[in-house]
Parts: C-alpha cells; sequence; structure tokens
C-alpha cells in the first residue's frame, strides 16, 4: 500500500478548536496506553544519550508523555522532566497540565515549529503519533533540525499503513469516542451536543485516524529521510514491533530514532 498525503482535519489552520481540541483529547488518552512498550527504548536512549529532560513535539492534548513520564524516570533511574509543545497548542490541556504539574511536566503556552525548535529547548526531542502529519521535506525538515542541534530525537507512530488497521481503526474510534468522552477533557455542552446529537466530533477523529495510516511511514521510507543527515557524526535506528493492548488490542509501532554519535558514545 503506497503512502498517500490525504487531507486531514486536524492539519487545518482553519478548523474550529472544539474539534481540534476533542481530537487531540481523545488521542492523548488512548496514547497513555499505546505507547507504555517504548518506554524501555525511550530509556535507554536517553541514558546513552545522557538526558535527563524531554522535549515533546506535536503534543496536542497532552500527548502520552504525562502517563510515561513516572515510568521513563524509574526505568532511567533518576528525576526526567518534560516540556510538552505544539504549533495549535491545546488550550485546556495547557491550563491543566500547567496547573497540575509538579515542576517535572509542564506545557509550553507559546506555538512551537517542529522544523525550527527555540534554542531554549534543550533535550531529547519526542514525536508520538505526529510525524505522518508531515509531507516528506517537512519531515525531513523537523529531523534536519534536531540535527542541526545536535538533539537526539525519537519518532513513534502507533498506527500503520495497512489494510487491517484502515480498517479497524475508525471502528475503535468511533467506539471510542462515544464511550469515553464523559472521561476525556471537559464534557462541555458543545463537546455534548456534537458528539451525541450531531455526532461531527467522532466523524472528524474517524476520518483523521484513517488518513493517518495511510499517511504513516514505513520504516524504510524513514530510513530513506534520513539520508545525508548527520553524515557520520549521526546513529539513526528505524523499525517496527508487535505489542498489544486489553483496549487497543495488538498492533505494531513504528520507531525512528536519532542520536548524535559524539553523546551516545558510537565508535
Amino acid at each position: 500500500m503506497d503512502r498517500i498525503h490525504l487531507f486531514e482535519w486536524e492539519d487545518q489552520e482553519w478548523f474550529p478548536e472544539l474539534f481540534r481540541d476533542f481530537i487531540t483529547d481523545h488521542l492523548a488518552f488512548y496514547m497513555g496506553r499505546a505507547y507504555r512498550a517504548v518506554v524501555p527504548q525511550l530509556a535507554e536512549a536517553m541514558k546513552s544519550t545522557e538526558q535527563t529532560s524531554i522535549v515533546d513535539l506535536c503534543s496536542g492534548g497532552g500527548g502520552p508523555i504525562p502517563a510515561l513520564l513516572p515510568s521513563i524516570a524509574k526505568t532511567v533511574g533518576g528525576p526526567v522532566s518534560a516540556t510538552l509543545t505544539d504549533l495549535y497548542p491545546n488550550a485546556s490541556a495547557v491550563e491543566r497540565i500547567n496547573v497540575q504539574g509538579d515542576g517535572a511536566l509542564r506545557y509550553r503556552a507559546e506555538s512551537t515549529n517542529a522544523m525550527n525548535c527555540p534554542e531554549s529547548l534543550q533535550g531529547f526531542r519526542t514525536i508520538f503519533t505526529g510525524f505522518h502529519h508531515f509531507r516528506p521535506e517537512s519531515a525531513k525538515r523537523i529531523l534536519a533540525d534536531a540535527v542541526r542541534r545536535k538533539a537526539p530525537i525519537a519518532v513513534f507512530e502507533a498506527q500503520e499503513r495497512s489494510l487491517w488497521r484502515v480498517l479497524t481503526v475508525p471502528i475503535l474510534l468511533l467506539l471510542g469516542s462515544l464511550i469515553f468522552t464523559p472521561f476525556v477533557g471537559r464534557l462541555t455542552f458543545k463537546r455534548f451536543f456534537f458528539t451525541y446529537v450531531i455526532p461531527l466530533a467522532p466523524f472528524f477523529i474517524a476520518f483523521d485516524g484513517v488518513v493517518s495510516c495511510f499517511r504513516t511511514y514505513t520504516p524504510k521510507e524513514l530510513e530513506q529521510l534520513t539520508e545525508g543527515l548527520g553524515r557520520d557524526g549521526y546513529r539513526w535506528e528505524t523499525g517496527r514491533y508487535w505489542t498489544s493492548d486489553l483496549l487497543i488490542g495488538p498492533y505494531r509501532i513504528t520507531y525512528l530514532i536519532g542520536t548524535p554519535v559524539a553523546e551516545s558514545g558510537a565508535a
């Protein structure tokens, strides 16, 4: 199945904040479970580069980092801090996380471009279920910016470009929208109305879920995006592995990890 960069509602600057937040809130809810399997891999990469802080890009409604941070710190063997960022920060998530945060976790309220991160954001860069939003030229600019700043980076995608996921993802997201909306984010009157009376919100997230599958890069395509980046000064690793969750079922995680050779200790 060839990669097709189809239209996705969430990518549109004019897309109403109500529906964008609905999508990102639900994704944050699911991703806390979906990415538990990557904790050992991410923690090992952080230890190898002597990093104790995370800069999460494309965080949306918070992503999985708030749920994973305690496990990451435990596996790393010491305190780990994280800064969440997004081009279109989820205002309610920014407020909730920054109010409830214990100092180890914060959400940057300013818009943050993953292709040109501010100098002040130092740490191990991560992207969870966000890399597929970018066309190849933009995706490569994200990686190039990490290389330019000598920042390690890890990309994880829990969906994949396969017929099975294209068929199952919209069903899971539609059902999840109807079942979990009262427990995900703020159940305002508008969110209730556009979920249970006129179900536009479930439609948008299911539609974008299918498109995300068609957009997802394979390990081979991720490898091609790294060509010429870092030369001998950067080490790239790509792959895919199976995992499972009682709520989500069996699925595969695709990953790309890049680390500066000098910091990783590689020859």
